[in-house]
């Protein structure tokens, strides 16, 4: 044999016993089934639903939510200043703006009281908040302070009637009632919005304000802690005053007002603290001699003298929710209809629709808002003369 054959025949001989060995089946079987190509799954067009949420995960995500919606509007910590805060008021189809003042001493896990502060005619919430002294009792004691617009600057929260047919410049024919609703919404949206204390909500006024304060105190008797309206002018009479009495019973009220103000005369304002005390109210009264109609609003002393009073009066039961309160012109056709007389229609009358008109009154607020501090400080200085000119005049004489 030769080389070649030889070694054809060992590799021939090697490669046999290769080819001619067993497979064992049982265990290659897995394997070849992984190597076989599986076939594609059918992609589904809907998305694939996570796993639901534990009810404590659920809870602790919206928790998270609800912080940082709150912190992205500044709502947790006050920061001591005032702010230009809007709402969408549906009866009247618009925005409403007020302005709020937060305390920097305010935490949203400490509840605490709301000073509502009704502004006079003509004038609008901007002004309303900068009475001097207001904001700065406020930071003191940890008060909230919020000013509505009520509809508009003339409309008198209601207590001149609901629709005021014959006052110029009242916007929608119901005036009265959305300047009544617009207070009481803003309250809500306060509410909402922050910890209020619901045993310490205080109502305040000037002029028509003052009005407002006792019309709104005695509709809402509910809803409030303490009163104090500054040189109110007085629509009722003593069958109003009788009516009244009854609402105010538990409603301490602290009334301001100048001994000189030809505004809002101070004679009647005494008759009818005399009246109110007669029927029962718990009722003080502070005239203020030698002062002028817009004396409360410029001193002070007058407004730390008001949050003395409303640091010593709270409620014994918490103010409900403003929602769903009925306005006082509902309440009053509810009770004709228990005494059998029938009742008054009561409607919701939209503002006529004039876009330029708002947009004008609109920067009109704001030029307002700008210049309040100056307008505050003249009338200051005009007051602070000519109490010194008659001074001065008095001591020549004397």
């Amino acid at each position: 044999m030769s080389m070649s054959a030889a070694s054809n025949a060992a590799t021939s001989a090697d490669a046999a016993p290769a080819a001619a060995l067993p497979v064992d089946t049982e265990a290659t079987g897995a394997s070849q089934e992984q190597q076989q190509p599986q076939p594609q799954q059918k992609r589904s067009w809907w998305p694939s639903m996570p796993p639901p949420l534990s009810p404590k995960t659920a809870a602790a995500a919206q928790a998270a939510n609800e912080a940082a919606e709150r912190a992205a509007k500044g709502l947790d910590d006050g920061d001591g200043s005032i702010s230009r805060k809007t709402y969408y008021f549906k009866e009247a189809e618009q925005d409403m703006e007020y302005a709020l003042f937060v305390p920097t001493g305010y935490r949203r896990e400490s509840p605490a009281p709301l000073v509502v502060m009704l502004h006079g005619l003509f004038s609008n919430p901007h002004q309303a908040i900068r009475y001097l002294g207001l904001t700065c009792e406020a930071e003191k004691r940890g008060h909230l302070v919020v000013a509505p617009f009520g509809y508009n600057d003339r409309s008198w929260y209601g207590s001149r009637g609901r629709t005021m047919p014959n006052f110029p410049g009242r916007g929608a024919e119901n005036a009265g009632e959305l300047s009544e609703m617009d207070v009481i919404n803003v309250i809500g949206e306060v509410r909402k919005d922050y910890s209020i204390d619901p045993c310490r909500i205080y109502l305040m006024g000037h002029s028509m304000g003052g009005g407002g304060t006792l019309h709104l105190g005695a509709a809402y008797p509910e809803l409030f802690a303490a009163l104090a309206p500054m040189s109110p002018p007085i629509w009722w009479t003593e069958e109003d005053v009788v009516d009244k009495a009854q609402s105010l019973q538990s409603m301490p009220i602290l009334v301001v007002t100048g001994e000189k103000d030809f505004v809002t005369p101070a004679a009647p304002i005494r008759n009818l603290v005399s009246s109110l005390k007669a029927n029962g109210v718990d009722i003080t009264y502070n005239e203020l001699p030698g002062a002028g109609h817009a004396a409360p609003s410029l001193r002070p002393a007058v407004m730390a003298s008001i949050f003395d009073f409303f640091d010593d009066h709270s409620r014994a039961e918490a103010a409900p929710s403003t929602e769903g309160l009925q306005t006082s012109w509902v309440k009053e056709m509810q009770q004709r209809i228990a005494r059998g007389e029938p009742p008054v229609k009561v409607t919701l009358s939209q503002q006529p629709r004039r876009p330029w008109m708002a947009k004008f009154f609109r920067m009109l607020g704001h030029l307002q808002a700008r210049t309040v501090k100056v307008e505050l400080w003249g009338w200051s200085a005009f007051y602070h003369m000519k109490d010194s000119f008659w001074g001065t005049v008095k001591y020549l004489r004397g």
